[in-house]
């Protein structure tokens, strides 16, 4: 363990907060994807489950239906700006090191991950809306 430290203090600190903020990115990264996989996931699930399950609604939840298609749909907006988001952090983290800075975040990297973060909201709540409207439907009119 003193070795690791004494490594440390040896250490450049600029180097260490670069690599600091791309393992944070990483770390972000890998929990948006797995958020954004669950929105799709449950999506999918529950237009599987009204879809093979028809039969036992009196009428179809045509706004469950409609919500779960759309909170798919945002989910891959969410993803997109996502994706649009890292891809300008990773591109001012480059530009950083090469110029021996920390990086500065842009209004283009800024609105593209509050959009992500507006658009997968969206999608969670479209998978509210949808489960209150089927559940609706069939404690209801069943």
């Amino acid at each position: 363990m003193d070795a690791i430290v004494e490594t440390d203090k040896q250490a450049d600190p600029s180097q260490l907060s670069i690599e600091l903020l791309k393992s944070v990115l990483s770390t972000q990264a890998g929990y948006g994807r797995w958020l954004v996989n669950t929105l799709w996931l449950m999506h999918s699930g529950a237009i599987s489950g009204l879809v093979v399950n028809k039969d036992k609604f009196h009428e179809a939840p045509h706004l469950s239906l409609l919500c779960f298609v759309i909170g798919v749909v945002l989910g891959f907006i969410a993803a997109f700006a996502m994706w649009w988001s890292f891809s300008y952090a990773l591109l001012e983290v480059n530009n950083a090191l090469k110029a021996g800075r920390w990086p500065d975040w842009d209004e283009k990297a800024m609105r593209a991950y509050h959009a992500a973060a507006l658009f997968g909201f969206g999608s969670l709540v479209c998978l509210a809306v949808g489960g209150l409207a089927a559940w609706w439907v069939w404690a209801f009119q069943h």
